[in-house]
């Protein structure tokens, strides 16, 4: 993935700017992120978010848990700096990294050390046997009873779930 459309700064902010305020429930799933990480793990400490954009969820994250500190992962460095400026409020609390989370996640964590991982619109850009790679990394240094977030769309296995699914997030 090192060398890819994200490197230009002109697609980084296109995204930055354009597209990730017009995915769909957006807010909800930053929402919902939070509740379920309140409700596994309710005081993380360390958390890292790969694929961080301008760390949006690291933000949240940060903001919510005042004890925690993140470490941001990108693979482009203009989402990095983007990054830096989102996140100044956080910069004692945060480390952000110009990194390719398709490498291995051991550079970053030890096992079993982090109580925190997300990743939002990221993962998808690998190859399933990176995916599979990086799914076993993340369970190796998630701590006992920590959590793994990672917000994607995906297709609904069938329509009849895909209209339950409409539905209650129409309701929230």
């Amino acid at each position: 993935m090192a060398n890819t459309n994200w490197q230009r700064k002109d697609i980084s902010i296109h995204y930055l700017d354009e597209v990730r305020g017009a995915i769909p429930f957006g807010a909800v799933q930053a929402q919902l992120m939070l509740q379920i990480v309140d409700y596994f793990n309710a005081n993380p400490k360390k958390i890292i978010d790969l694929g961080c954009g301008n760390g949006f969820l690291a933000e949240i994250l940060l903001k919510s848990y005042p004890e925690a500190i993140a470490i941001l992962i990108d693979h482009s460095e203009p989402m990095i700096e983007n990054a830096r400026i989102n996140m100044k409020d956080y910069l004692e609390r945060c480390e952000m990294i110009n990194g390719d989370f398709s490498e291995s996640l051991t550079e970053y964590a030890d096992r079993g050390t982090v109580d925190c991982i997300v990743s939002g619109y990221a993962i998808h850009h690998l190859s399933n046997e990176q995916k599979r790679i990086l799914y076993s990394e993340i369970f190796d240094i998630l701590a006992q009873g920590g959590i793994f977030i990672n917000i994607e769309h995906v297709a609904s296995a069938t329509p009849k779930i895909e209209n339950y699914m409409m539905n209650f997030l129409l309701t929230i």
